[in-house]
């Protein structure tokens, strides 16, 4: 048996971030059933506490009463396969491919929540599925059941290290870091590992999801170069983002591109995943303008002159005075900000190029630039942000040049320019790659935004306002996870005050993410049951509107620019968590400026654990429900409300007191009150869920072998 109360046997690496799902109680009847009504709300109990132990897993199931019902035909096709139809319903019918990114199947079997999914040669060979291979689970749960419940790292499964040595996951660590490399000086190489939680924002949406699939993950590192950093014990989440682009500016392609390694559009990386440029002879100090034309659109300010570039990298090369240039050019300032003259381009050092020195074709494309594009001042520069993307670097590490801080629109720390089409990255990174000195970040965006490229910013997932944890904030303008709440201020009487206090904590049973509380288990999901008794079953109907949208791939669009700061208007969250203020309303915390003064009307969660261990693991055991109904029953007499609110010490002293056993004991339920209740159960419960308590694994009796040559019972 797995005892309930041990660590999280290793599912954070299995499938990203633990979801808790409460363990089932043995049952739910207490006694034997003399009137129907108490059969009817027995009926209903069950049904609230059927949902409480399958969790957020619940909304997974199909929604039929029978297995051959009304039910999709790729679920047909499994329900014939694993002959579940000659089977009562009971668990969680799988299908992998819609649902592997959303499950844990380690919760599951240490939860004993039983599943059902079909496993064929096709899904033996997917890398994402592999943590579904029934051999593997098959592993997992012998070592679980030898160790008693103590925890079971991956590495010492055979056959994940069997799946590791044949398809060689480590070589991801050399093949990310190696793109790192640039000009023959190889960066620092942090360590890459498989759990690394990367948070990916599609084009126009903000928000995310973490994303677990080692195969995933590389895909969107090829495609965004994003970089893995690790320091100790702290490991640096990339976070990317694109904003949406306006069509400001029309570029036609270049009719002649410069010469690659191979075709951009081909689907088959050469190197290290990039079509990267053929090297060329650093001759000359500054790449040629591709050839193409461009013009504006609108004419609005900045915009307001029209030219056509027509060089090409021949007649760039074929220009004089390019050695001579690169001569006589001085050492570039670091953070050094660019200057515009009338007749020159803009240098990092703000000293005058002499445009005498260029062909005649490169001097007249200057100057218009020059004339017609450069920003004049920060308001203009943030306008042309606004209009291709966005950027949130310092210190870039792909170009190794600094960025003025003062034009840094979103005022973060560290991230990535990057650029959606390989063409456009091409053309970028050669150049500012054939350029000798140290390029400002300013010109990279203001050449980005001229020709219209559209690019993306990656930065920290802790330089994110958003994200930071409640600890980092300074200014009360950002954000928290979840919604903001403040304390109750005692006033009035005790009785005002429980009624001040039922109104809050209803309004945080009613919100749209309410199931996370009570995916969480412990005390805070009982408060909520018992003040908003329907919250348990809209947690059946799946995750908040949000999420569901997100995952059924639909995406929002949301302006992140529109003021100074964030606002609670220009944010989606994409997942349902809960936050420490709405604990503490549920709580009933009363601020009294002193922790050891502050009142609560339900003990904490870290007091429970402190005093009584073991019996808020997940569900809540018999004493614990017993205590909470006492508490309950003090709160609704007016008599004893007032003495409810305890102190930290008052809650210590109360909790050890009844540790004793001064609750009455419980009556545990025979066979009848469980056929009574199966009989009633189907009525109360639109699903065909046996009333009886879930106590073992129930996994296909047959599966198929997962890779040729091997026999996954051989273990």
């Amino acid at each position: 048996m797995i005892v309930n109360n041990d660590p999280d046997l290793g599912s954070s690496r299995w499938n990203g971030p633990a979801v808790k799902i409460p363990r089932a109680n043995d049952g739910e009847v207490s006694a034997v059933f003399t009137l129907y009504s108490e059969a009817r709300t027995t009926a209903r109990r069950a049904q609230r506490g059927f949902l409480n132990q399958l969790g957020y897993l619940f909304w997974l199931t199909t929604s039929s009463d029978g297995w051959n019902v009304r039910l999709p035909e790729e679920v047909l096709n499994f329900v014939v396969e694993l002959r579940l139809s000659e089977r009562e319903k009971r668990g969680c019918l799988l299908v992998l491919h819609r649902d592997y990114k959303i499950l844990n199947l380690a919760h599951m079997i240490r939860f004993t929540i039983p599943f059902h999914y079909a496993w064929t040669d096709k899904d033996s060979q997917e890398h994402r599925l592999f943590q579904f291979s029934p051999t593997l689970l098959r592993e997992y749960i012998r070592l679980c059941q030898q160790r008693e419940g103590a925890p079971v790292p991956l590495e010492e499964l055979p056959h994940y290290v069997k799946w590791e040595t044949r398809y060689e996951l480590k070589r991801y660590d050399s093949m990310l870091q190696d793109r790192l490399m640039r000009n023959n000086r190889s960066w620092c190489r942090p360590r890459f590992e498989q759990d690394y939680h990367y948070l990916v924002v599609p084009c126009d949406f903000w928000g995310g999801r973490v994303l677990t699939d080692v195969l995933e993950i590389r895909a969107y590192a090829e495609q965004f170069m994003s970089t893995v950093s690790h320091q100790g014990n702290q490991s640096y989440i990339t976070f990317f983002m694109q904003y949406p682009i306006r069509d400001i500016i029309q570029y036609h392609p270049p009719e002649r591109r410069l010469p690659l390694r191979c075709d951009p559009g081909s689907s088959e990386p050469l190197g290290y995943g990039l079509p990267l440029i053929a090297p060329i002879e650093r001759t000359y100090d500054r790449p040629a303008l591709l050839r193409g034309s461009w013009k504006p659109e609108e004419r609005r300010g900045r915009f307001s002159r029209s030219y056509e570039c027509r060089i090409s990298l021949h007649e760039r090369l074929s220009s004089p005075g390019h050695r001579q240039m690169r001569e006589e050019s001085p050492a570039p300032r670091a953070n050094a900000r660019p200057s515009v003259t009338d007749r020159g381009h803009a240098t990092p050092s703000g000293r005058r190029r002499a445009s005498r020195s260029l062909s005649p074709p490169c001097r007249r494309a200057q100057e218009n630039t020059a004339e017609s594009y450069e920003p004049r001042t920060k308001l203009d520069f943030l306008n042309a942000i606004r209009d291709c993307g966005g950027i949130v670097t310092e210190i870039d590490p792909h170009y190794d040049v600094p960025i003025i801080p003062e034009w840094n629109p979103l005022a973060l720390e560290k991230g990535i320019l990057v650029f959606e089409d390989p063409r456009a990255e091409i053309r970028m990174r050669c150049w500012a790659a054939n350029w000798e000195e140290t390029e400002s970040m300013a010109q990279l965006l203001t050449m980005a935004v001229r020709f219209g490229i559209k690019f993306n910013i990656a930065y920290r997932l802790d330089d994110v306002p958003l994200f930071k944890r409640p600890g980092q904030y300074t200014k009360p303008s950002y954000l928290e996870l979840g919604f903001r709440e403040t304390a109750l201020e005692w006033s009035g009487g005790a009785v005002a005050m429980r009624s001040l206090y039922k109104d809050q904590a209803q309004n945080v049973g009613r919100r749209d993410h309410a199931g996370a509380i009570i995916a969480a288990g412990g005390f805070p999901v009982r408060i909520l049951l018992w003040l908003v008794p329907h919250a348990m079953t809209n947690l059946a109907r799946g995750p908040s509107t949000r999420v569901s949208e997100f995952l059924c791939g639909r995406t929002f669009r949301s302006v992140v620019m529109s003021s100074k700061d964030f606002s609670q208007e220009d944010v989606v969250l994409t997942c349902d968590q809960y936050s420490a203020g709405e604990i503490d309303v549920l709580n009933g915390f009363i601020d009294k400026k002193h922790p050891d003064q502050d009142l609560t009307i339900f003990p904490p969660q870290y007091i429970l654990e402190e005093v009584l261990p073991g019996h808020f693991h997940g569900a809540m055991s018999a004493h614990a429900q017993d205590l909470f109904n006492y508490i309950v029953k003090d709160i609704e007499d007016d008599n004893k409300v007032r003495g409810s609110w305890r102190t930290v010490g008052g809650w210590r002293k109360f909790l050890r007191n009844s540790k004793r056993g001064t609750f009455a004991a419980k009556n545990f339920p025979t066979e009848d009150d469980f056929q009574r209740g199966a009989s009633l159960f189907d009525g109360a419960f639109g699903k065909s869920w046996n009333c009886r308590p879930i106590r073992e694994i129930v996994l296909p009796k047959e599966f198929r072998n997962e890779l040729p040559g091997e026999n996954p019972y051989d273990l």
